[in-house]
């Protein structure tokens, strides 16, 4: 079964250890059809079912997990990643991708491959590829329109512009 990051457990809540938890793709709708939910513990994670969920503000949902009765049971998860089954993550739009999804694929630029991408993550202007070539040096990729051109999920490859400068 495959599985994304769907938030970050902030605090224990309330008397009962509910978890408040933000989402990590900003929207919350999904979380209402959530069953189930894995708390990441290191390499490991612990599988709970929802009993129940209740929106609190913006980002922010108050999630209530069978087996966490007490504030001191909810706040043992403080700054732990919340992951949810595929069908339960936010849905994606045109030109949305999740991260897990670009760590699949293949860059190409110029009918060459760059490497295959290890990581994203953000910037305060854009996101960036982390990008691994067949040696291993490192290359950093911004993940812009002036940049990458086609990113095709199904075939995992990127093809960025041809007018783009890679170093």
């Amino acid at each position: 079964m495959e599985r994304l990051a769907a938030g970050i457990i902030l605090t224990s809540f309330g008397l009962h250890g509910e978890l408040k938890v933000k989402s990590l793709s900003g929207e919350t709708d999904h979380f209402f059809r959530m069953k189930e939910v894995f708390i990441k513990q290191g390499e490991n994670s612990l599988r709970f079912q929802v009993e129940g969920i209740r929106k609190k503000s913006g980002d922010i949902v108050i999630l209530k997990l069978c087996g966490i009765d007490t504030p001191e049971d909810g706040k043992r998860y403080r700054g732990r990643e919340l992951w949810v089954s595929r069908e339960y993550a936010c849905p994606v739009y045109e030109d949305e991708y999740y991260y897990g999804d670009l760590c699949t694929c293949t860059v190409i630029h110029n009918d060459r491959e760059i490497g295959k991408v290890i990581s994203v993550f953000e910037t305060g202007l854009s996101h960036v590829l982390e990008v691994a070539d067949i040696n291993g040096v490192i290359v950093h990729i911004p993940f812009t329109n002036r940049v990458v051109g086609e990113v095709n999920i199904r075939e995992n490859k990127i093809f960025l512009m041809k007018e783009a400068e890679i170093d």
